[in-house]
């Protein structure tokens, strides 16, 4: 969540040494290597945040290494901010965003902006 002043915030981390004794883990997060668990864990986070916003509302949140990139605030935020993508934001913020990248909708009323897959 971002917000002006005192916001909460939810960080979720699985730790690269608890992935390695589960999985073989490669250097390059993006190798094909680690899609064997990179992707579930991923999902599992978008399930978290899914639940999370039907709950309490929120216009952003990030993972991977994305998550702690944004220093904008709402109110300021910019598809260019979002542009690497690792985020799902509220429907409301991307109306305001204007045209761009559209996203993939789910089904708790969050946009998906995936990752671009640059290694």
């Amino acid at each position: 969540m971002i917000s002006e002043g005192p916001s909460d915030a939810l960080v979720l981390d699985a730790p690269g040494g608890t992935l390695r004794k589960l999985f073989r883990v490669a250097p390059q997060m993006h190798s094909p290597a680690n899609q064997v668990w990179r992707d579930p864990l991923t999902r599992l986070y978008w399930d978290i945040a899914e639940v999370i916003y039907r709950l309490s509302p929120f216009a952003v949140a990030g993972w991977g290494e994305e998550a702690g990139a944004i220093t904008a605030t709402e109110d300021n935020l910019t598809l260019k901010d979002l542009e690497r993508g690792g985020y799902l934001i509220s429907s409301q913020l991307r109306s305001r965003l204007g045209p761009g990248r559209q996203g993939t909708p789910l089904s708790s009323g969050l946009i998906l902006m995936e990752e671009a897959l640059t290694q």
